[in-house]
């Protein structure tokens, strides 16, 4: 995936992707799940077939997401289950069952949905999504289109870097001129500035979260939680979703703004047993040795013992250690934002870390 920089990238990337995107609002009678093979017999693959007014389109069932679209059919049906046996698990059916004996399990399954209508996404020839129509999709190109209108509001267009994907986009916002100073002990002063990250994906929500970014190079912390940055569900339509974004970059701004005071009291607040810190995070966050041993050198290096320090090394490894998932990283630099932020949940989540290397 290529880090993308400047508006007129991120556009071009997300107008390529809705070339490829079919979406199809179906009852559970204009689905079914069906074995294709290749043009010489061979391959064969279960697919989902939809069946609209424009004839029938076959989506091939061999991504991940259709692991986790399973996963909540299962979860959502209102029925029983129609036929004896336990239900198999998503994962099962996805990747352990010959394609026959795959087709006839998810059939069975999809007999058991209510008689609603449900949002359908194809990609290409691939079956990425499925959800209640309750959910809307707002495409990525008209969310990159309400970012541009609001920095025209302002007058200027300022840094702009991220990911456009299949599924939906991360855009980072920078201001440099948001810019303050802070001592990190051997390493000297460094220039940290504000900006403001949006992410969105096919399902679940949109978020427009104040992230902070240490000098020049892109290691960012991301603050979200319920007290920092604007969360949306996507049970709104395009418009409504593109007009909040549009009216609340400004108020992610002042968060920004607001929370460079929350790396001068990081800056300032010493850890002990800080190698045990460290180790404890690193468990709880599912680093390996060789993470964790980059994550406290790192942190020594970049504000020390503190918990500046600590918040600079789970955004360096988010970012610089060679971790390839776009949501991993993201889930470290919102780690390295509730590090830095502090408060009481921080205190709670430190001490549940003691706790855990005291009980080894």
């Amino acid at each position: 995936m290529t880090k993308l920089h400047g508006l007129d990238s991120f556009i071009e990337v997300a107008e390529e992707h809705e070339q490829h995107k079919s979406d199809m609002t179906l009852t559970p009678a204009q689905m079914g799940f069906q074995v294709l093979t290749d043009q010489d017999g061979t391959n064969p693959k279960t697919h989902l077939i939809a069946r609209t007014e424009y004839g029938t389109s076959p989506f091939s069932l061999n991504t991940r997401p259709v692991n986790q679209t399973l996963r909540r059919i299962q979860q959502r049906k209102s029925s029983p289950v129609n036929y004896s046996g336990p239900m198999p698990v998503a994962r099962h059916i996805v990747h352990d069952m010959y394609p026959g004996t795959q087709a006839m399990h998810l059939n069975q399954m999809l007999a058991t949905l209510p008689n609603n209508k449900y949002l359908v996404r194809g990609y290409g020839d691939e079956w990425v999504s499925s959800y209640s129509e309750m959910y809307h999709i707002a495409d990525p190109v008209h969310l990159i289109d309400a970012m541009k209108r609001g920095f025209e509001h302002v007058g200027r267009v300022p840094p702009v870097s991220g990911y456009v994907t299949r599924y939906g986009l991360s855009m980072r916002v920078v201001y440099p001129e948001i810019t303050r100073d802070f001592n990190e002990g051997d390493g000297g002063d460094v220039p940290y500035s504000a900006g403001f990250v949006l992410k969105t994906s096919k399902t679940s929500s949109h978020i427009l979260a104040p992230f902070i970014q240490r000098g020049p190079c892109e290691n960012t912390t991301m603050f979200y939680s319920s007290e920092w940055g604007f969360k949306l569900q996507h049970r709104y339509d395009q418009r409504f979703v593109t007009e909040f974004l549009y009216a609340n970059m400004r108020n992610v701004m002042d968060q920004s703004e607001e929370l460079m005071n929350k790396v001068e009291d990081a800056s300032l607040d010493a850890l002990d047993n800080f190698s045990d810190i460290i180790a404890g995070i690193s468990k709880k966050a599912g680093l390996d040795k060789r993470l964790e041993h980059e994550f406290f050198a790192t942190a020594q290096q970049q504000g020390g013992h503190t918990r500046l320090g600590v918040a600079n090394g789970l955004s360096w490894i988010a970012q610089d250690s060679g971790i390839k998932s776009l949501d991993a990283r993201e889930e470290l630099e919102a780690l390295s934002g509730f590090v830095m932020a502090g408060g009481q949940n921080y205190s709670a989540y430190l001490n549940s870390v003691r706790s855990d290397w005291n009980s080894d």
